[in-house]
């Protein structure tokens, strides 16, 4: 049995690999995002998708040629195997981008703002924002030059409180020491403090 670029005649894998390509470049943006309203084009997405896969996959079923029966009928099968792997890893994926690599990105070109909030703690800017009015959550990248919050909400809660803000966090995110995103649910974070004292 040969492997490779040709198995059973003239299959060829150059045009299942064009669909995953398609579909991950498609797809992925949709699915990875939190933008409300590129959801809402995955409604439209997924079933043409799904359409497109059916009548490639009948096209493979009934092709006359040899090479074009199993080229077609993986052609579809990878598609939807492609799409299927990026929705079963949306929430991953969309955290891992947004948060982790998001922050790389930035913090390779902002060093210096990183430097200003090095000995205090502080809310640096806010990150991120998704939902719909009325439930939204929002992520902020803070500053917490004691490296005390970790991964637990109820320290990222106690840091919070040491700002004065009344927000309760749902989630954290140690970027790097003493830099944290906190995301926070219907609540916007601030800096109480300056208003207090």
């Amino acid at each position: 049995m040969a492997t490779g670029e040709k198995t059973g005649g003239e299959f060829s894998w150059k045009l299942p690999l064009i669909a995953a390509l398609v579909v991950l470049c498609t797809a992925g943006p949709l699915l990875w995002s939190r933008d409300f309203g590129l959801f809402l084009l995955l409604g439209l997405y997924a079933p043409a998708l799904g359409g497109v896969c059916l009548l490639v996959l009948v096209a493979g079923l009934f092709a006359k040629e040899p090479g074009a029966r199993p080229t077609l009928v993986v052609t579809s099968l990878t598609a939807a195997a492609t799409f299927a792997a990026l929705f079963f890893t949306a929430a991953p994926a969309s955290d891992f981008m947004h948060d982790r690599l998001g922050f790389w990105v930035w913090y390779a070109t902002h060093r210096d703002v990183a430097r200003q909030y090095a000995k205090r703690d502080a809310i640096i800017m806010t990150w991120d924002s998704w939902g719909m009015a009325g439930m939204e959550n929002d992520s902020f990248l803070v500053s917490d030059p004691d490296d005390s919050i970790g991964s637990s909400t109820e320290n990222a809660d106690r840091w919070s409180k040491r700002m004065k803000s009344d927000c309760d966090v749902v989630g954290s995110v140690r970027l790097k020491r003493g830099l944290y995103i906190l995301t926070t649910y219907n609540c916007p974070l601030t800096d109480e403090r300056k208003y207090t004292n």
